[in-house]
């Protein structure tokens, strides 16, 4: 082959991998659609549930001969094979892509998952390429037994400590019931079907990454799969929340129109004009470049970041972006690229998280009110000595807080700027684990804490942790 022509087939095949992931991109505010959308009736739901299906086959169809072309995955027995932390929503999307393609002729069946707020931010830690059969066997033995019509679901929860899969479907056949009972004994003994043995299979699977596999069998309604993982923790470039302080611009670069209609329809309840937030719009890193540069260096306002990885028509990428700007922690790529641990390890290194574009619609936003900052605090047992605080306030017009001990404080600790002075009657000192509270104090960032007391304050020595020890008598009338 001479070299024109394997370098027209390499740009060909660049250009469709673009097109990929360029399809990709309209598919999340449909499905967000979907998802949000009150009153719809079923039958409509699921035609446009079909359609922006289709657009995602195709578009993983593409992506998946290119990873065949470059990657060479190594079959190996799952006890052998090396555990790694993978996002199930998007390990199973793809999953459930690639079996609808091979299903794309059974009319009568609908496969899919249904992925929101509860599935968000979900990582276990599994064998990949034996995890990846286990569930596509699973679904292969739910389409097998829906005669003409049905569904197959695939939802995702959590709590605390565990994550739920569940995988059923609405019509099932009469051998189901038998498997449904042989899957509880022996796996070792159970060769009856194709469909135990999977069954069997995904169990022993499921119990040696240290899970639980349930089948259940609901006769006239449906047949499930649960299977229980244990949460693993969340790697570090992974985004479970946009928190935003007031006074910040969010900067949002995407080439694709309707991520941004997507973003500004995820913060229209969040009282952006309240907190002095303003949503700013790119579509290329160079015009975000220019505007951050032709700010007022004076006006202090945070900036918050959320840009796609990759441009069309923009030499520059979202890493490239980064490294052009200040930016603190306050940054975010917004890509379903992110799969690859190459890519991954250069997001951590370089400080930002990401977001995946299809579960964009899912991630928590939370603006961060501002903290009270009172002229003080007092923590004081004595009823007198806070009237005289209570009442020299009010005639100096100061707003201060009272509190009679410091569990109380300790518990609405979260209310208060770190910033704010905490005066503190040093008889506290004097009891048992009072001490202890105090330096708890210290440690949640208050640094301007202050011991009063009733005696000369010279008679006594303060910790280096300790601003002072001061008067009882309120601050601004010494």
């Amino acid at each position: 082959m001479e070299l024109k022509e394997i370098a027209f087939l390499k740009e060909r095949n660049l250009f469709h991998f673009q097109i990929a992931h360029e399809m990709r991109s309209p598919t999340v505010p449909l499905l967000s659609f979907i998802a949000a959308v009150e009153g719809l009736p079923e039958e409509s739901r699921k035609l446009i549930r079909q359609a922006v299906h289709r657009i995602q086959d195709i578009s993983y169809s593409i992506l998946n001969n290119k990873q065949k072309k470059e990657e060479t995955i190594e079959v190996m027995h799952y006890a052998n094979e090396k555990h790694t932390v993978q996002l199930l929503s998007t390990l199973l999307q793809d999953i459930i892509s690639k079996k609808r393609l091979v299903y794309k002729e059974f009319l009568g069946v609908e496969i899919y998952g249904e992925f929101g707020l509860s599935s968000y931010g979900l990582f276990a830690k599994i064998p990949l390429v034996e995890f990846k059969k286990v569930i596509s066997q699973l679904i292969d033995n739910s389409v097998e037994t829906i005669a003409n019509h049905g569904k197959v679901k695939i939802r995702l929860s959590a709590n605390s400590e565990n994550i739920f899969m569940f995988i059923t479907n609405n019509s099932f056949n009469k051998n189901t019931k038998t498997i449904s009972k042989v899957i509880l004994s022996d796996s070792s003994r159970l060769k009856i079907s194709t469909r135990g043995s999977a069954l069997c299979h995904a169990k022993s699977v499921v119990e040696s990454i240290g899970g639980k596999f349930e089948f259940r069998v609901q006769f006239g309604a449906e047949a499930s799969v649960k299977i229980i993982l244990p949460k693993a923790e969340v790697p570090n470039w992974y985004a479970i929340s946009i928190q935003i302080k007031p006074c910040s611009y969010i900067v949002i670069i995407d080439e694709d129109p309707s991520i941004h209609s997507l973003w500004q329809e995820r913060f229209k309840n969040s009282s952006l004009h309240e907190y002095d937030i303003h949503l700013i719009h790119f579509s290329q890193p160079k015009d975000a470049i220019s505007w951050n540069e032709s700010l007022d260096a004076k006006v202090v306002f945070n900036k918050y970041y959320l840009c796609e990885m990759e441009f069309t028509n923009d030499s520059l990428n979202g890493c490239d972006f980064f490294s052009m700007i200040p930016f603190e922690n306050n940054s975010y790529i917004v890509t379903n690229k992110f799969t690859d641990n190459k890519i991954s390890k250069l997001y951590e290194q370089k400080k930002f998280k990401i977001i995946p574009k299809d579960s964009l619609f899912f991630i928590p936003i939370d603006i961060l009110k501002p903290k009270e900052k009172p002229c003080a605090v007092l923590i004081e047992e004595d009823s007198l000595v806070k009237m005289v605080w209570h009442l020299s306030a009010q005639s100096k017009n100061k707003k201060i807080v009272l509190y009679r001990n410091l569990d109380k404080f300790i518990q609405d600790s979260e209310m208060f700027d770190c910033h704010t002075p905490i005066y503190i009657d040093m008889t506290y000192l004097n009891k048992k684990n009072q001490n202890k509270l105090v330096v708890k104090i210290y440690r949640y960032g208050f640094k301007h804490l202050y011991l009063i007391t009733g005696h000369n304050p010279k008679d006594y020595t303060a910790a280096n942790w300790i601003k002072g020890i001061v008067s009882n008598q309120p601050p601004w009338l010494m």
